[in-house]
């Protein structure tokens, strides 16, 4: 037992000393922008991956860590959290800009200074501005959270949205403090503040120098991150949990629920506040427009794909719906619209890759695999696709468009008699069937383009079906998220184990 217990903390100590690594050097692992699968380069807009972007899925992964432990620890349903995100950018603008220029202070602030002299406003430094900005906001989600205390699930819900929506509006009319729909701006730029002194460093970090506010903001997600498993494990984590699994066990075990309660409202929130702070000075800066109750769901979305209750997986999570959000969506409409006939064949191959990798894993959990049957009906769409391609070549028009038609009808027969294989085989459970649909839209798109290469598509336009889609898969297939809790894990597992122990007695 104890070497199992050695080898799982082994396996996680060295996927997550993989994955900082990764973290540090992504923006400089240089790769070619004319390949198919590019671009890593740093600044380049163009790409899988530019540098911009991945600045913003840290943002959102660290906004997902914070609504993760409302949600994902407490079990409180919050729809408003993009309130948290307001009140930190907000806080940033009033202490790193000229928005109070009847006053003149600064502190170790990145505020540039042609003249030698102080310019107008309150100057603060970002590093001083970020302590700020967590506390106002553990004091906003204080205040918000006291009302909802009493309340649970969709009745929560209601209230925790009605608040994000008013604060908002409140920002929007308060043009005093807040300059309305104008905006505060601009926002300084980061300052190196003592730092500055070490060679190397530069007094301020520039509005177009991403790599260093990604490591600026890298830090505050790892340093989160580590809070937030510190607080998982603590006292204070299992409290909370105790909470989400059962709130009246929990009250009667001794556990302090209005305190405990209120404090899930104040550490969520102080995550969300430091984004919004980090947010400001990456934009330059703030308008009220930018805070729309679409943000609260994204963030929600994230926390409910990466897997509730999971640190890593709330970071997985805020990272992939943020980057197809904000890149993937175009970049693959863009490749795709692109796309030769053998960069498509090269596509191809993940039909037969995913079904073989399938059987193979059903295989290995004992499950009696026909690989024959199996290899053959994995390599039919390549073969469809093949006969559609040399099909397209035909002069008629109408022949060539009745011959494609049946290609493709023969291929959905394929498809069909796929899914009810291993539907029957019981291949990775909803992962078979997943499998036979994501093959059968892949299929089909690789058919249309090779047989009218003047066909297009934009994925930008379906982005809310997309994730609507995406949704709803997760949900019948992978309820726990990508990578599901180990309380969940334990659950699922016990609840396999019981069913088997009736089946076998009955």
């Amino acid at each position: 037992m104890d070497s199992v217990l050695a080898k799982v903390g082994t396996k996680k100590f060295a996927l997550t000393a993989l994955a900082i690594v990764f973290a540090i050097l992504l923006p400089h692992i240089p790769t070619s922008d004319t390949g198919f699968f590019s671009t890593f380069s740093p600044g380049n807009s163009a790409g899988i991956f530019p540098i911009f972007t991945i600045v913003l899925c840290a943002v959102y992964a660290l906004f997902s860590l914070g609504l993760n432990i409302v949600v994902g620890f407490a079990g409180l349903l919050d729809l408003g959290y993009v309130a948290f995100f307001l009140v930190g950018a907000y806080v940033s603008a009033w202490l790193m800009s000229d928005f109070v220029s009847s006053v003149r202070f600064s502190f170790l602030s990145g505020a540039f200074r042609p003249e030698g002299i102080d310019p107008p406003g309150i100057r603060l430094s970002f590093w001083l501005v970020i302590f700020v900005a967590a506390i106002v906001a553990a004091i906003v989600g204080v205040l918000i959270g006291a009302p909802t205390l009493r309340l649970k699930s969709d009745y929560l819900a209601l209230v925790t949205l009605g608040f994000g929506e008013i604060l908002p509006e409140v920002f929007r009319n308060a043009e005093r403090f807040t300059n309305g729909t104008k905006g505060i701006g601009p926002v300084d730029p980061i300052g190196s503040g003592p730092l500055d002194v070490i060679p190397g460093f530069n007094d301020r970090i520039g509005p177009s120098d991403y790599i260093a506010k990604y490591y600026v903001i890298l830090a505050l997600l790892g340093f989160f991150a580590f809070v937030s498993i510190r607080l998982r494990d603590g006292k204070l984590g299992r409290a909370w949990m105790a909470i989400r699994e059962d709130e009246l066990a929990a009250s009667l075990m001794g556990v302090p629920l209005m305190k405990t309660k209120l404090w899930s409202y104040a550490v969520g929130a102080v995550a969300g506040g430091v984004g919004g702070a980090f947010y400001a000075t990456l934009v330059g800066t703030v308008n009220v427009d930018s805070f729309t109750f679409q943000l609260s769901i994204i963030i929600l979305c994230a926390v409910i794909l990466g897997g509730m209750g999971n640190v890593w997986g709330a970071i997985l999570g805020g990272v992939a719906i943020q980057w197809v959000n904000y890149t993937g969506l175009v970049w693959t409409g863009t490749k795709y619209n692109e796309a030769t006939n053998s960069k498509l064949w090269i596509l191809l191959l993940i039909l037969p890759a995913l079904a073989l990798f399938g059987a193979y894993m059903a295989s290995k959990k004992g499950t009696n695999v026909n690989w024959m049957w199996f290899g053959i009906t994995a390599a039919i769409p390549a073969g469809g696709l093949l006969i559609a391609s040399f099909m397209s070549k035909l002069e008629n028009a109408t022949t060539r468009r009745a011959a494609v038609w049946i290609v493709v009808a023969v291929l959905l027969v394929v498809m069909v008699q796929l899914l009810n294989y291993l539907a029957k085989t019981r291949l990775l459970e909803g992962a078979g069937i997943a499998y036979a649909l994501v093959a059968g839209a892949l299929a089909g798109l690789m058919i249309l383009r090779l047989v009218r290469s003047d066909f297009t598509i934009d994925l930008v336009k379906y982005q809310f079906g997309f994730f609507g889609l995406v949704l709803v898969l997760m949900m019948l297939f992978r309820p726990d998220g990508f990578i599901p809790a180990a309380r969940s894990k334990a659950v699922k597992q016990s609840e396999a184990a019981l069913s088997a122990g009736e089946a076998a007695a009955a």
